[in-house]
Parts: structure tokens; sequence; C-alpha cells
């Protein structure tokens, strides 16, 4: 209890009589902290990029067999599990079946330099779901509030190449007809319509390339259950999961499903720190010739009090005690600011995200990358401890 009373007596000294230095060297671990966290978080997140292109994906699909609608107790049954199982950030994508309606066009003959109607034929599909969040740079408006999930706010999300929004630039907060029911364009952004959806639509043969030619509308997944049948689930789950949760999920959707077409992720990876551990290493010795001229600041408050440290020699404190007294308090100052680094960089993960940053550090990442912070520091402190330990205290007086 002693030696803890006197290190935090020398920190406060530390404080009080450099405060300047003491600011420069806190901050510089801080920083160290914060862009090592931002450094693997990008690195993981371009893993995360490389196992899409592969097709390592962490979505899955359900269909009916036979072309049939799915009935609506199977999204409040998925719904229920996932919160009792407090797996968080679970999108859940369910699909109408495909609208088919004619419409009148006019169309200009230039040659002939005349006008005449024409009957097109249109396909529309509703896509209810529970998040729409975007990072794509086309995203415009806003996204599904929990207020759209529980009250019939009419929210819909339309893409940008609707023709409604082709024809009207202004159109968000507008409201548009569909099928009969007026909806407020809240978003605007580019909807994905996979092959897989088509396939198992009602559509059974389709000329042309339908999934081009098929204007899709997202809305919230409550509106969707009161209007429109379900012919396709489409469940995302986080990239952060752990294995146990992954393979949690895959039994419980099996077990579920089991009478239905199931496509399962083809392959579910979790990425980790040993994915990126070359980039671990090259940011390391970084981090060292970073620190070195800011170490070196700690180094000259240490010999600034190179007299103190004599007199606890003098006083019966050992090598041992005053190598611990040294060393103690610059890893006491590393681990507080690699803590201030690390909530720094939780604060900035909303602002990481625009960057197309999306992937989290979970804790114990965090804590690896502290960890070597802080081992980089007592390595270095070390060699100045060891120094001023070895000194005989009757030299006190040459100094």
């Amino acid at each position: 209890m002693k030696i803890l009373r006197v290190i935090v007596k020398d920190i406060r000294n530390f404080i009080k009589e450099r405060t300047l230095l003491f600011l420069v060297f806190i901050l510089s671990l801080v920083i160290a902290s914060f862009s090592f966290c931002i450094y693997m978080a990008s690195n993981m997140h371009m893993v995360n990029i490389v196992n899409s292109y592969r097709k390592i994906s962490n979505t899955y699909f359900i269909a009916n067999k036979k072309k049939e609608n799915i009935s609506h107790d199977k999204i409040h049954e998925l719904e229920t599990w996932f919160k009792q199982s407090n797996i968080p950030n679970i999108t859940i994508k369910i699909y109408s079946e495909i609208l088919t309606e004619e419409k009148e066009s006019i169309e200009e003959n230039a040659k002939e330099n005349h006008t005449y109607n024409s009957t097109e034929k249109r396909y529309n599909i509703f896509i209810g779901t529970n998040n729409n969040k975007s990072t794509r740079r086309s995203f415009v408006g806003n996204v599904i509030s929990e207020r759209d999930l529980y009250e019939d706010t009419s929210y819909v999300m339309i893409d940008y190449n609707n023709v409604n929004a082709k024809r009207n630039p202004f159109i968000l907060n507008n409201t548009i007809n569909i099928g009969g029911k007026t909806y407020t364009v809240r978003a605007i952004d580019r909807i994905d319509i996979t092959e897989m959806v088509i396939k198992h639509s009602n559509i059974n043969n389709y000329e042309g390339d339908i999934i081009n030619e098929t204007e899709a509308y997202v809305i919230p997944i409550n509106q969707f259950l009161k209007n429109y049948e379900i012919y396709g689930i489409e469940i995302k789950t986080s990239d952060n999961l752990e294995n146990e949760q992954i393979l949690k999920i895959n039994n419980y959707i099996k077990s579920k499903f089991n009478d239905y077409y199931l496509y399962l992720p083809q392959k579910t990876e979790v990425v980790e720190l040993r994915d990126v551990k070359e980039q671990i290493f090259i940011f390391s010795i970084l981090i060292v010739l970073a620190q070195v001229n800011i170490l070196a600041l700690f180094t000259y408050w240490i010999d600034k009090n190179w007299r103190k440290y004599m007199i606890y020699r003098i006083c019966g404190a050992n090598r041992k005690k005053i190598y611990a007294l040294v060393t103690c308090e610059a890893v006491i100052i590393s681990i507080i600011s690699t803590i201030l680094g690390s909530v720094l960089y939780y604060i900035f993960t909303p602002a990481l995200a625009k960057f197309n940053v999306t992937y989290i550090l979970k804790i114990k990442d965090i804590c690896l990358i502290n960890m070597i912070i802080v081992f980089f520091v007592l390595m270095i402190i070390s060699i100045e401890a060891i120094k001023i330990s070895c000194v005989n205290p009757r030299y006190i007086e040459r100094r």
C-alpha cells in the first residue's frame, strides 16, 4: 500500500509540476489507441468486403416450396425469438408477390412526328423491413423509425430509378399512389432485387429482364403484414456475431423452416484480429516509432526526479521497488490513456460508418490493441527504470 501511495503522489506531482508535459504524453497515447482502433476496424472492414466478393455472406433466404404465401405467424415467431435470444442488429425483409399492372403511356414516333397511346406492363414488388439503414451515398431521406414500425405513417422508400422519381425530382416527402394506396415518399435509395426473390415469386414464366423491370417499394414491416402476403423472407445478421450465436441462428432457422426452401449463407466467417495479423505487426512498428520521441519526454521527467529516487533508496527502497515505482507510473498513465482512446473510438463509430467503415471492434479486440500499446510503453520505459534502479545512492551529490 505504501508504494501505491507513493505512485499516486508522484503522478499528482507530475501533473502539477509539468502539466504541459503530462498532457502531451497522455494525449499522444490517446491518439495512438484511437488511431490503432480505426486502422484495425478499417482493415477488418476490408476483410468483410473480400468475403462478400467471394460470396461469403450473412444472409438467409426462405421461400415456400409450393410458390404460395408464407404464414404471417412465421414472422412474429422470428421477431420474438431474436428478441428473447438477445441477438442484436437483425434485419428482416419480407417480399410480396410480384404485382402486375397495365398502364397507358404516350410515345412519340419521331419519323411520323405524332404521338400515340400504347399499353405497357409494369411489375411492382413490396418489401417490408424492420431496418432500412444505409451507408450508400445514393440514400437520401429518413430511415424507418420506431414510430413507422408501430404506427401507420404511410412510409415508403422508392428506388432512385423509379418512374415517379424521374418525373418529379422533388418527390421526397410528397405522396404517391401505388396499387390504390397512398404512401408518403420518405426516402430514396437503390433497392436491390435478387434472382432468388424472382425465382421463388408468383411469376412462373417471364420474358425479359424482370429484375430491372420490377419497381420495388420498401415499407415498414408492420404495414406490409397488414396489406400483403409473404412470398419470401430474407434475414441478415450482424457482421460481429460470435460463432456460438451463428450456430444458434442456424439451428433455429433449420428447425422452424425445414419444410421450406432454405438458403443458408454459403459460408459464415467471423472476422477476427488474427485475420489481419500482418497489419497489426506493421502498425505496432509504427506505434513504436511514433512513441519513441514522446516517451523521451517521460524519460526526461524520470531524469528530473533522479534525486528523489535516490532519497527513496537511502530510506530503504531496494532496486526492485525503484524499478516497480517507475514502470508502474508509466503503465498506469498508459492504461488511462488507452481507455480514453477506446472510448473516443466508440464515440466516433457513427461518423466512421459515413466513410464506409462499418465494422465495430469487439471489447476483446480493443483490449488486445491496448495491451500492445501498454506493452511497448513498458518495454521502452523499462530501460530507463533499470538504469535508475541500478544507480548507487552514494553518488547523489555528484549530480
